[in-house]
Protein backbone atom coordinates (compact mmCIF):
# COMPACT_ATOMS: atom_id res chain seq x y z
CA UNK A 1 0.00 0.00 0.00
CA UNK A 2 1.21 3.51 -0.85
CA UNK A 3 0.35 6.40 1.47
CA UNK A 4 1.05 10.12 1.36
CA UNK A 5 -0.47 13.58 1.37
CA UNK A 6 -1.31 15.49 -1.79
CA UNK A 7 -1.55 19.28 -2.01
CA UNK A 8 -2.92 20.32 -5.38
CA UNK A 9 -4.13 23.41 -7.14
CA UNK A 10 -6.65 22.70 -9.89
CA UNK A 11 -7.05 25.14 -12.76
CA UNK A 12 -9.28 24.98 -15.82
CA UNK A 13 -7.92 26.55 -18.98
CA UNK A 14 -9.53 26.68 -22.39
CA UNK A 15 -7.90 25.51 -25.60
CA UNK A 16 -9.10 25.34 -29.17
CA UNK A 17 -11.35 22.31 -29.69
CA UNK A 18 -9.26 21.22 -32.70
CA UNK A 19 -6.17 20.93 -30.48
CA UNK A 20 -8.09 18.80 -27.98
CA UNK A 21 -9.30 16.58 -30.81
CA UNK A 22 -5.65 16.01 -31.85
CA UNK A 23 -4.69 14.94 -28.32
CA UNK A 24 -7.63 12.62 -27.57
CA UNK A 25 -7.26 9.26 -29.35
CA UNK A 26 -9.55 9.04 -32.40
CA UNK A 27 -11.47 6.02 -31.07
CA UNK A 28 -12.96 8.17 -28.29
CA UNK A 29 -15.50 10.92 -28.81
CA UNK A 30 -15.52 14.15 -26.84
CA UNK A 31 -18.98 14.63 -25.38
CA UNK A 32 -20.35 18.10 -26.09
CA UNK A 33 -22.21 18.48 -22.77
CA UNK A 34 -19.67 21.05 -21.53
CA UNK A 35 -20.76 23.55 -24.22
CA UNK A 36 -23.93 24.50 -22.37
CA UNK A 37 -21.74 25.96 -19.59
CA UNK A 38 -19.42 27.99 -21.85
CA UNK A 39 -20.13 31.59 -22.80
CA UNK A 40 -21.70 31.64 -26.27
CA UNK A 41 -18.71 33.48 -27.75
CA UNK A 42 -16.42 30.60 -26.73
CA UNK A 43 -18.15 27.74 -28.53
CA UNK A 44 -14.93 26.59 -30.23
CA UNK A 45 -13.10 26.23 -26.91
CA UNK A 46 -12.61 23.10 -24.84
CA UNK A 47 -11.82 22.96 -21.08
CA UNK A 48 -8.57 21.33 -20.01
CA UNK A 49 -7.92 20.68 -16.32
CA UNK A 50 -4.41 21.27 -14.96
CA UNK A 51 -3.63 19.61 -11.64
CA UNK A 52 -0.50 21.19 -10.15
CA UNK A 53 0.58 19.41 -7.04
CA UNK A 54 3.08 18.50 -4.40
CA UNK A 55 3.20 15.02 -2.91
CA UNK A 56 4.35 14.89 0.74
CA UNK A 57 5.54 11.99 2.86
CA UNK A 58 4.95 9.31 0.21
CA UNK A 59 5.67 5.84 1.58
CA UNK A 60 5.31 2.22 0.57
CA UNK A 61 6.09 0.03 3.54
CA UNK A 62 9.56 1.03 4.79
CA UNK A 63 10.40 2.90 1.58
CA UNK A 64 9.87 6.64 1.23
CA UNK A 65 10.71 9.31 -1.32
CA UNK A 66 11.40 13.02 -0.89
CA UNK A 67 8.52 15.44 -1.41
CA UNK A 68 8.01 16.18 -5.11
CA UNK A 69 5.98 18.26 -7.54
CA UNK A 70 3.80 16.88 -10.31
CA UNK A 71 1.51 18.08 -13.09
CA UNK A 72 -1.37 16.27 -14.72
CA UNK A 73 -2.99 17.62 -17.86
CA UNK A 74 -6.49 16.15 -17.98
CA UNK A 75 -9.08 16.28 -20.75
CA UNK A 76 -12.63 15.78 -19.39
CA UNK A 77 -15.89 14.68 -21.06
CA UNK A 78 -14.35 11.74 -22.92
CA UNK A 79 -16.71 8.97 -24.03
CA UNK A 80 -14.54 5.95 -23.16
CA UNK A 81 -17.52 3.59 -22.94
CA UNK A 82 -18.90 4.59 -26.34
CA UNK A 83 -22.45 5.03 -25.02
CA UNK A 84 -22.64 8.73 -25.93
CA UNK A 85 -23.47 9.86 -22.39
CA UNK A 86 -21.06 8.51 -19.75
CA UNK A 87 -18.12 10.86 -19.49
CA UNK A 88 -14.64 10.10 -18.25
CA UNK A 89 -11.39 12.00 -18.19
CA UNK A 90 -8.30 11.28 -20.22
CA UNK A 91 -4.87 12.02 -18.76
CA UNK A 92 -2.31 11.42 -21.49
CA UNK A 93 0.74 11.95 -19.25
CA UNK A 94 2.03 13.11 -15.89
CA UNK A 95 5.01 15.40 -15.35
CA UNK A 96 7.23 14.04 -12.53
CA UNK A 97 10.77 14.62 -11.28
CA UNK A 98 13.45 12.16 -12.47
CA UNK A 99 13.43 10.08 -9.29
CA UNK A 100 13.50 6.39 -10.35
CA UNK A 101 11.11 5.10 -7.68
CA UNK A 102 8.51 7.79 -8.45
CA UNK A 103 8.78 7.24 -12.21
CA UNK A 104 8.46 3.47 -11.78
CA UNK A 105 5.47 3.85 -9.45
CA UNK A 106 3.55 6.05 -11.89
CA UNK A 107 4.50 3.72 -14.74
CA UNK A 108 3.06 0.79 -12.79
CA UNK A 109 -0.30 2.61 -12.84
CA UNK A 110 -0.05 2.83 -16.63
CA UNK A 111 0.68 6.55 -16.79
CA UNK A 112 3.11 7.94 -19.36
CA UNK A 113 5.71 9.82 -17.33
CA UNK A 114 7.39 12.96 -18.61
CA UNK A 115 10.45 13.42 -16.42
CA UNK A 116 10.63 17.11 -15.60
CA UNK A 117 12.03 19.94 -13.54
CA UNK A 118 9.72 22.34 -11.70
CA UNK A 119 9.70 26.02 -10.81
CA UNK A 120 9.16 26.32 -7.94
CA UNK A 121 10.82 22.97 -7.23
CA UNK A 122 8.47 21.73 -4.51
CA UNK A 123 5.45 24.03 -4.24
CA UNK A 124 2.16 24.22 -6.10
CA UNK A 125 2.93 27.79 -7.25
CA UNK A 126 5.10 30.82 -6.48
CA UNK A 127 4.05 34.41 -5.93
CA UNK A 128 5.43 36.83 -8.52
CA UNK A 129 4.25 39.94 -6.73
CA UNK A 130 0.90 41.45 -5.90
CA UNK A 131 -1.81 39.05 -7.00
CA UNK A 132 0.25 37.23 -9.67
CA UNK A 133 1.36 33.63 -9.36
CA UNK A 134 3.22 31.18 -11.59
CA UNK A 135 4.14 27.54 -11.95
CA UNK A 136 6.28 25.79 -14.56
CA UNK A 137 7.17 22.22 -15.44
CA UNK A 138 9.75 21.52 -18.16
CA UNK A 139 10.64 18.07 -19.43
CA UNK A 140 14.25 17.02 -18.99
CA UNK A 141 14.60 16.77 -22.78
CA UNK A 142 12.98 20.25 -23.24
CA UNK A 143 10.36 18.71 -25.52
CA UNK A 144 7.34 19.58 -23.32
CA UNK A 145 6.50 22.29 -20.85
CA UNK A 146 3.60 23.63 -18.85
CA UNK A 147 3.74 27.27 -17.84
CA UNK A 148 0.91 28.83 -15.91
CA UNK A 149 0.84 32.48 -14.88
CA UNK A 150 -2.32 33.69 -13.19
CA UNK A 151 -3.61 36.74 -11.38
CA UNK A 152 -6.21 36.55 -8.64
CA UNK A 153 -9.05 38.97 -9.25
CA UNK A 154 -12.61 39.60 -8.19
CA UNK A 155 -14.61 36.41 -8.78
CA UNK A 156 -17.31 36.39 -11.44
CA UNK A 157 -19.90 33.72 -11.98
CA UNK A 158 -19.16 32.82 -15.61
CA UNK A 159 -20.64 29.35 -15.43
CA UNK A 160 -23.82 29.32 -13.33
CA UNK A 161 -24.93 25.81 -12.42
CA UNK A 162 -28.45 24.85 -11.47
CA UNK A 163 -28.38 22.60 -8.40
Amino acid sequence: MVTGTLNESVVTVFIDYAVAREVVPKQWNILQVYKKYLPSSSSNLYPVVLELGVDHDVRAGNTSVPDFSNVRVTLPFIDLSGDGKSNYRYTPAIFLPPIPLIVAGAGAYGEEVIQSTFDPPCDAYKQLGGSQYSFAATSIDNKYNVLLTAAVSQAKNYFPLDV
